[in-house]
């Protein structure tokens, strides 16, 4: 049997997650400040080169911290519709004044603004999923449910980050903290009961580790034009590969020397290119890629240099990866 003042000490914390989830008279004006200081704190980790490459920076590219002020909002609402309306709002201000903010000091000026699309999507989609969303406020099973996905992003978000800031140690770890922090707290907040707090977290905890899985198990394949070919490859052409363990190459078509790649596991290795007396090295880059197995392609003397590819399902881009 408990004492009771470790009682009271845990009542405590219930009542500190209950306040913050629950207990705040969440006014417009409160919102905008929010969405104001949520700004200009992003903006600050995006311009300032002390916070490049860490999770601070992260906070202006990906959506995993932008999960706590939404649902900070959501919870300390009366209705849904204004949750949804307040959590729209808080986005439709807070995204674009980053842009604004960091136009004087990127290289990009105002062209800075082209990154903004897909945030603008995201928030429009916010006033639909906090109108959803504000039942978490009821914390029945139904919280559980609705949580779940956003859970599964966050622990898996976190997997990632584990992954990333093993070398160099300690990037990343910020990120993968308070994701954790957040699972832990929405399933304490929002779940009473033990039943609840099982679904609410084995659930995500479930999909998280099987889109981890078939990200590290399933090998990518891609098709690569070769950079610097300026004639076709003749029938007699081979291609040699170093290490067969990191990639397979073969040619896809030799008109327009494009090769197919099938990479199994994360590595590199350099191919070579043999047609008659001419020779002609590529290293092979297979790479992790937010758990899911991605190739470029560069000449050995510009390894730095990453080559268009195109993967098999037709889809472009810098680098083929899984879907």
């Amino acid at each position: 049997m408990k004492k009771p003042s470790e009682l009271i000490k845990k009542n405590e914390k219930t009542r500190a997650v209950d306040k913050l989830f629950g207990g705040i008279n969440m006014t417009w004006p409160k919102v905008i400040i929010l969405a104001v200081l949520s700004a200009v704190a992003t903006a600050v980790f995006l311009t300032v080169p002390f916070f490049e490459n860490t999770s601070f920076e992260r906070t202006g590219v990906t959506f995993e911290f932008w999960i706590f002020p939404a649902i900070l909002i959501i919870a300390n609402c009366k209705k849904a519709i204004e949750a949804a309306f307040k959590t729209f709002v808080f986005f439709l201000v807070s995204r674009p004044l980053i842009y604004l903010l960091q136009v004087p000091f990127s290289w990009m000026g105002w062209s800075i603004f082209k990154h903004y699309p897909l945030w603008f999507l995201i928030t429009l989609l916010t006033f639909p999923g906090a109108l959803i969303g504000w039942l978490i406020t009821k914390r029945n099973i139904l919280s559980a449910f609705i949580l779940a996905p956003v859970n599964a992003y966050l622990l898996y978000t976190a997997y990632i980050a584990v992954r990333t800031c093993v070398a160099p140690f300690p990037r990343l770890i910020v990120t993968a903290a308070f994701c954790v922090l957040q699972v832990i707290l929405y399933t304490h907040a929002f779940m009473p009961k033990i039943r609840q707090k099982l679904i609410g977290f084995l659930i995500p905890l479930a999909v998280a580790a099987a889109i981890a899985i078939i990200g590290f198990v399933t090998p990518v394949k891609a098709l690569v034009t070769l950079p610097g070919i300026e004639e076709t490859f003749s029938d007699s052409a081979s291609i040699e590969v170093e290490d067969e363990s990191v990639a397979e190459v073969k040619f896809a078509d030799r008109i327009s020397a494009r090769v197919s790649i099938y990479g199994e596991k994360t590595g590199e290795t350099v191919f070579f290119v043999k047609d008659g007396d001419d020779v002609y090295a590529y290293t092979v880059t297979v790479s992790d890629n937010n758990g899911f197995k991605s190739i470029s392609v560069a000449p050995v003397d510009e390894k730095t240099e990453e080559n268009t590819g195109e993967n098999v399902n037709g889809s472009t881009g810098g680098s083929a990866a899984n879907p």
